[in-house]
């Protein structure tokens, strides 16, 4: 036979229906605290209702780039031309040419290609281009190593540059190439620098 239990008291243990309703209201509203927090610190929200206003209108425009040599995007070299080269001689330009940044962005310019077309001059001869701040360009001493480096120019838009182009030809001339013709085309390239 099973012992026989009194009634309970409140406060001696055993749950009351209303103390389990409270028990599970309690655990309701932590549960409920805690999907609260969470969308909270998520930044999502349930609501239905919602506002959005669209933003002013706005343009893009792009930057150019832009080289000029003497107000064109090319041009002969004056004077370049003038005088016959010997072995070990070098002609230059009579006067500085300008080079100038007409773009709006800041460009690094540097030398990317001589072409020498005549064939049998191309190891012959040496073309050096170098900056100048003088009003006439000064040839080389035939001594003196000709620096072919260009050093890149940072220019900044509508900053300029004057430069003179020295040729030299190698003293180790074959006589059959007197009198050889070549045109030269010396091609200077602007890349923008990241800002």
């Amino acid at each position: 036979m099973s012992p026989i239990r009194p009634p309970a008291r409140p406060g001696q243990g055993h749950a009351t229906s209303a103390t389990r309703v409270r028990a599970m209201l309690g655990s309701a509203v932590l549960v409920l605290g805690a999907v609260v927090a969470a969308v909270v610190a998520g930044g999502a929200t349930s609501a239905l209702w919602f506002g959005a206003s669209p933003g002013a209108e706005a343009t893009i425009s792009t930057g150019t780039v832009g080289l000029e040599l003497d107000g064109a995007t090319s041009a002969a070299l004056p004077g370049f031309s003038a005088t016959p080269l010997v072995p070990g001689q070098s002609t230059i330009t009579a006067e500085p040419v300008t080079l100038t940044n007409t773009g709006d962005t800041t460009l690094e310019v540097q030398r990317s290609s001589t072409t020498i077309s005549n064939p049998n001059l191309r190891a012959m001869l040496a073309i050096a281009v170098r900056a100048t701040e003088e009003e006439a360009c000064v040839v080389t001493a035939p001594s003196a190593p000709l620096d072919v480096d260009f050093p890149p120019a940072v220019l900044e838009p509508g900053e300029s540059v004057r430069l003179c182009v020295e040729a030299r030809l190698g003293t180790q001339l074959v006589p059959s190439f007197q009198g050889a013709l070549s045109p030269v085309t010396i091609v200077l390239t602007g890349m923008q620098v990241p800002s």
